[in-house]
């Protein structure tokens, strides 16, 4: 016990004092334990005497802030970054072999935190390993040296030791069997150390061999047939080869291939070099002579479009290619799934002739398509509409985007509106003039003596036009005559037949005349607009005239003759 004090346990604590670049030490207290404020101020004293440029700091070091005596101190921060901790905390390599390391720092209790973002490293002898700002280690050639990492004030260390290396002896991959599309990852087995890697023949395009580690990983995006290459591990003391086979097959269930490598275009132009515009593995391939059952690839068509829908709708990605020929609508179109058009069924050479898609009003329907989608060298072709007043449609897009290129949309013929209501019966023609009464010619005391003029026919009725005209009643006949026939109406209706003669003696009066045909109905009214609900109809045309009524025959009497009435107007 000093001073009141008791020191059971510290920490040696060291720091550079400013501006005199000379090392000084002190020991550190435990966090619960505290300084006197007299020997405070006399550490500081002996720090300044050797050169120090100030006491604060020698009093934070030993009693951080919070922890002082008096007013307006507070408790220690548990969250206060205290030391730095390194993975690993020793190295041992080759000439040539690569590491890393990795620092956090470690506060009051004792928990990890991120000093990522300020830590910084350096090596004591950079000629025999080296350390850059990630902490990626690389030995350069054989010896010690010590690698610092640091972070505001506090530093940690570790020591690294580089050895020549062992010739390599083994080395061995799994052969690589993928997806086109599917990512790829293999790492080789070998006791090689400080190696360079090397391949032979290049890997193909997408892949990628790492010359530090052997590992060869990426994706290819075309189907391959299988080949074989060759992998070589060297270093100081030598090398170590293997082979291993590498293939590629179409297979969409493990992976899609991206169709930003070659979207299909106008061109038809093979951007991915997989042997066609746009790609050979991925899409949905669909031909006349294809089958639903199949799997949709280029060799294993599919038959309709609508089946395509369905399983393009279930693994969303994949595009629909249809080879020349003609298919089957209506459509509902899925998000992100596009449809193109123009190749040649056997060889899926792009602009090989006309796609059709048929039927359906509309054809195609996007309706709130996000990523929206493309429609190439498509000839579409809608059905009429059918509902009064309705539209035909090819294609109805509904909130979404779509793109269209090489393509012709053919709508079918809108339906006709409804027809309008009737219109109102035309006016009826005016009445003809009344044929004139008959008269008996003869001796006195046969009556109403009268000449032998004829009785005065009636006149034709009026209408509104030419052909609404009435015809003209028929004379009567004098004696044993017949009466004259009514004259036809203007519109075509027939005059009535004039009457029979009497005969003489017994059958003393002749036949009346017979009634003239009705007149024909007014037209109907007109229907309503074909692309709109109908209009009412406009009121039918007056009826035509009716023909005029015969003449009624005359009498032959033994000593009166008579003349017959006269027909009326039609």
């Amino acid at each position: 016990m000093r001073h009141g004090v008791q020191y059971e346990q510290y920490e040696q604590y060291e720091q550079y004092a400013s501006g005199t670049g000379k090392m000084w030490k002190m020991l550190k207290m435990p966090n619960e334990m505290k300084l006197p404020r007299f020997l405070v101020a006399t550490v500081c004293a002996l720090v300044l005497m050797g050169g120090a440029s100030g006491c604060s700091s020698c009093a934070n070091d030993i009693n951080p802030p919070g922890e002082g005596e008096g007013e307006g101190e507070g408790e220690p921060d548990p969250n206060e970054v205290i030391r730095l901790k390194a993975t690993p905390e020793a190295l041992t390599l080759v000439v040539g072999e690569r590491s890393a390391i990795a620092v956090v720092g470690v506060d009051r209790q004792g928990d990890e935190v991120d000093v990522s973002n300020r830590i910084s490293f350096s090596s004591n002898d950079a000629t025999i390993v080296s350390i850059d700002n990630t902490g990626a280690v690389a030995a350069l050639q054989r010896g010690e040296a010590r690698l610092k990492a640091t972070a505001n004030n506090l530093e940690v260390e570790v020591p690294v030791l580089v050895e020549a290396p062992q010739a390599p002896s083994e080395l061995s991959y799994d052969d690589v069997a993928a997806a086109a599309g599917e990512a790829v990852e293999v790492a080789p087995t070998t006791d090689a150390r400080g190696a360079t890697y090397s391949i032979n023949p290049a890997l193909p395009e997408g892949l990628s061999l790492s010359a530090d580690t052997g590992v060869i990983s990426g994706r290819v995006n075309r189907v391959l047939a299988t080949a074989t290459h060759i992998v070589t591990a060297t270093n100081e003391a030598g090398n170590v080869s293997t082979s291993l086979e590498i293939a590629v097959r179409c297979d969409p269930a493990v992976a899609v291939v991206s169709r930003d490598l070659d979207p299909p275009d106008i061109d038809g132009t093979d951007e991915n070099n997989d042997g066609q515009d746009g790609l050979a593995c991925g899409p949905l391939f669909v031909s006349e002579g294809g089958n639903d059952s199949a799997v949709g690839s280029r060799e294993r068509p599919l038959r309709s479009l609508s089946e395509a829908i369905r399983r393009a709708g279930l693994q969303p990605e994949r595009d629909i290619y249809l080879a020349t020929g003609s298919y089957t609508g209506p459509v509902r179109l899925v998000d992100g799934v596009g449809i193109y058009g123009g190749w040649d069924a056997t060889t899926w050479a792009a602009d090989a002739g006309a796609t059709e898609v048929r039927g359906g009003n509309p054809v195609f329907v996007a309706d709130g398509l996000v990523e929206g989608i493309t429609l190439g060298r498509l000839t579409v072709f809608g059905d009429d509409a059918f509902q009064p007043g309705s539209d035909a449609v090819a294609l109805d897009i509904l909130g979404s985007e779509v793109t269209i290129f090489g393509g012709r949309f053919s709508a079918g013929r809108g339906a006709d509106g409804a027809d309008g209501a009737d219109g109102d019966d035309g006016d009826d023609g005016d009445n003809g003039d009344p044929g004139e009464v008959g008269c008996i010619d003869g001796l006195i005391g046969c009556g109403n003596n009268c000449d032998d003029t004829p009785s005065t026919p009636g006149g034709p009725g009026d209408g509104p036009g030419f052909f609404a005209l009435g015809g003209a009643g028929g004379a009567g006949g004098y004696e044993d005559g017949d009466g004259i026939d009514g004259t036809d109406g203007a519109g075509g209706a027939f005059g009535g037949f004039g009457g029979l003669a009497g005969v003489s003696g017994i059958l003393r009066d002749g036949e009346a005349g017979f009634s003239g045909d009705d007149g024909d109905n007014g037209d109907d009214g007109d229907g309503g607009n074909a692309d709109l609900p109908g209009l009412d109809g406009t009121d039918g045309t007056d009826g035509e005239g009716g023909g005029g009524g015969g003449g009624g025959a005359g009498g032959d009497f033994t000593l009166c003759d008579e003349h017959g009435g006269a027909g009326g107007g039609g």
